[in-house]
């Protein structure tokens, strides 16, 4: 949502990749703002991995804790305005 502060969004989003099971340490996981859409700014979270046959199950748990990481914050996901 536009309401949050983007170094706000970026730390959150960045620290609940932090320690998923699967993403390296090193390059550390990162997120950046990458457009300013009608209702939202879309961020772009990178993170790497080493083990690409796991690769649909560490993305699905990143995204996961990425949910969660945003409900705790009181990070709002907004729906799509037309």
């Amino acid at each position: 949502h536009y309401k949050h502060p983007p170094n706000e969004v970026r730390e959150v989003m960045a620290t609940a990749v932090r320690g998923t099971p699967g993403v390296l340490a090193e390059p550390a996981p990162d997120c950046l703002p990458s457009d300013f859409s009608d209702s939202a700014v879309t961020y772009r979270v990178r993170f790497w991995i080493d083990d690409f046959e796991r690769l649909a199950d560490i993305e699905a748990e990143v995204r996961t804790r990425i949910w969660y990481a945003a409900r705790r914050a009181g990070l709002e996901i907004p729906f799509p305005i037309r």
